[in-house]
């Protein structure tokens, strides 16, 4: 990916988490990346290729340490990952607004492979970390905690105050409890 194309991604990024993303066009994006229309275009193949990129470069910018975090197979990286996704998703509302946004046009699209794919990568990796850990049902497991992740951070737009340590630690308590004996 060139600089250019990561100047477009991050200004998408600051203008679809700064207003309703279905309100944000293509004309501000290029503006606020200092480019034409044209040249979004010509980086990107249309409007939800775009979105959908944005999407891939946001997780890549916030979660890219989870990979490595995960793939350590210990009880202490899935403490860790569930506390910083829960602070990151705390920290950056608008994130997950987009995030839903993209998700739910997929959704609507009837197209769910671009989801299916992104939901596969963490549920593998999540499934097998709690399968290492002897977590009884693992991939049950790893759904029901993606969906606390998920829901948490709905969660977290409405609640300012949501003590996010509090909520991680009854996470992992969940987790702990599937342990086979």
């Amino acid at each position: 990916m060139t600089g250019l194309s990561l100047r477009i991604l991050e200004a998408a990024l600051k203008t679809y988490t700064s207003k309703p993303p279905q309100n944000v066009s293509i004309d501000e994006i290029a503006r606020e990346a200092g480019v034409s229309k044209g040249t979004v275009f010509y980086h990107f193949k249309n409007k939800r290729e775009f979105e959908r990129c944005v999407f891939i470069y946001s997780i890549e910018k916030y979660f890219s340490w989870a990979y490595d975090e995960l793939e350590r197979k210990e009880t202490e990286a899935l403490k860790r990952t569930i506390k910083k996704s829960l602070k990151i998703a705390k920290e950056n509302p608008r994130l997950m607004i987009f995030w839903y946004y993209v998700l739910e046009k997929e959704l609507f699209s009837g197209d769910t492979e671009f989801a299916h794919k992104l939901y596969s990568q963490w549920f593998g990796l999540l499934s097998s970390l709690l399968k290492d850990m002897g977590v009884e049902k693992p991939e049950q497991t790893a759904i029901v905690l993606m969906a606390m992740l998920d829901g948490i951070s709905i969660y977290s737009l409405f609640i300012p105050d949501l003590d996010i340590d509090e909520i991680g630690d009854l996470i992992l308590e969940f987790v702990k409890g599937r342990c086979k004996r």
